[in-house]
């Protein structure tokens, strides 16, 4: 099961000043946050703990255990899989 304990997806924002916070003309960003879920989240089957996405990166929740970040971990049959 994935809830919103498990990871966040948000807007990026101009006046977020946490990180390189940005518009690009009228294009909206988003990043996904792993909130320290037990599995973890990979994006383009590299488990990350944040990443800024781009149309058509691939999220994958779960699978990663202990695994350290930066891991690359394909997982084709997982039902977690989503692309953005």
């Amino acid at each position: 099961m994935i809830s919103r304990q498990h990871a966040v997806i948000q807007q990026i924002t101009e006046n977020d000043n946490k990180s390189r916070k940005r518009k690009l003309g009228s294009e909206i960003e988003w990043e996904i946050i792993d909130k320290n879920s037990l599995n973890g989240i990979f994006v383009n089957d590299v488990k990350v703990e944040k990443k800024i996405l781009k149309n058509g990166d691939v999220i994958t929740f779960g699978g990663g255990g202990k695994l350290p970040l930066g891991t690359l971990r394909q997982q084709p049959h997982s039902v977690f899989k989503f692309t953005f």
